[in-house]
């Protein structure tokens, strides 16, 4: 797990292991996973922006470019967590 500004960066399983109200207290997680020493092409981000929890799926072009490929708004964490761990879940499974 890694710090940077304000954003906590941590593996797949880690992330996947996240409770809503640690997300809550995080405020801005995103994940990161090597394979077989190749940085994973995608990573998924869960955000608090002014009471609205965002949760994106990117595609990293040529770090640290990446362009976004999904993204989804909740009224909360509780109600963002399922998207969050369902594309965890895929990004574990490629």
């Amino acid at each position: 797990m890694f710090y940077f500004e304000n954003e906590t960066i941590m593996s797949l399983a880690n992330a996947l292991d996240l409770k809503p109200n640690e997300i809550s207290v995080l405020g801005h997680v995103r994940t990161y996973e090597y394979v077989d020493d190749e940085l994973l092409p995608y990573f998924v981000e869960m955000k608090i922006i002014e009471n609205v929890v965002v949760v994106r799926k990117n595609r990293i072009l040529d770090f640290p470019l990446f362009e976004l490929e999904e993204e989804r708004k909740f009224p909360t964490t509780e109600a963002a967590i399922e998207t969050f761990q369902q594309w965890i879940n895929e990004l574990r499974d490629q």
